[in-house]
């Protein structure tokens, strides 16, 4: 395994900027041999993002605009998530970094996983990486454009509920894994933001935030500060604190428009 990687943030941007910050660092490892990072980082406005593939169905465009959220599309896969009081965190890497094969994608998963459930336990979590035997992938497929309905075939799970959405993609030897942790989410505006989607089934069953697991008592640091420790540990990482670097926001801001939808 490839052990030094650099870890940045948490840095502030619109949501079109994160998504093309995270691709202008996949085109830096791809073409540069740069390093594998994890990467932290905030939204200003809030923004929902949409998987690469995902319609726009399902989420209420007027409601967004009215209420100044963002609406851009990520580089990776799944469903729409709507970002606000959370933890963001992509893990950007070379393939062969895991030591698995470049098509094993549910195996990356895994290992990236077991870290993150790693992280979670360190901060007083009884979370699990679930994996999910079976091909119903939702709670409630009705109807719902939202990743944290969706039960994937890998999930972390803190009392037999989904806390993060992960998406990842693979290309030209390079993964990308974005993460969203909720701090706390506002279901009322969720409501309004995803068009049927069943918000009271979800946080009933589905899905649940640090603000709950932890009882309100969330330290944002502390959680990054857990997060750089498990992989340390899992994976032999050594981590060099940086930032991002000039070439790397001078990219990001020429693509930024390409993932900018509203």
């Amino acid at each position: 395994m490839n052990n030094s990687w650099q870890i940045i943030g948490p840095d502030d941007f619109s949501g079109a900027m994160n998504m093309a910050i995270d691709a202008a660092i996949v085109r830096d490892i791809r073409e540069n041999n740069g390093p594998n990072v994890i990467r932290f980082y905030t939204w200003n406005p809030p923004c929902v993002t949409v998987g690469r593939f995902q319609k726009l169905d399902g989420i209420n465009l007027q409601a967004c605009k009215a209420r100044g959220i963002d609406i851009a599309q990520r580089p990776t896969g799944g469903r729409a998530i709507f970002h606000n009081d959370e933890i963001t965190f992509s893990i950007i890497l070379h393939s062969d970094t895991l030591g698995v094969s470049s098509t094993n994608v549910m195996e990356s998963y895994r290992i990236l996983g077991k870290s993150i459930t790693s992280a979670l336990n360190k901060i007083g979590l009884k979370a699990e990486l679930v994996d999910h035997n079976n091909n119903d992938r939702v709670i409630n497929t009705t109807g719902n454009p939202a990743c944290f309905a969706a039960k994937a075939r890998c999930d972390i799970m803190v009392n037999n509920k989904k806390i993060i959405g992960s998406a990842q993609s693979r290309k030209n030897n390079v993964i990308l894994q974005q993460n969203s942790l909720p701090i706390s989410v506002d279901y009322e505006l969720w409501k309004e933001v995803f068009h049927g989607s069943n918000a009271d089934m979800v946080k009933d069953s589905g899905a649940t935030e640090l603000s709950v697991e932890l009882n309100g008592k969330i330290d944002y640091m502390g959680i990054v500060n857990s997060i750089e420790s498990a992989f340390s540990n899992d994976l032999g990482v050594v981590f060099e604190r940086s930032t991002l670097s000039n070439n790397i926001l001078e990219v990001a801001r020429n693509m930024a428009h390409e993932y900018e939808i509203i």
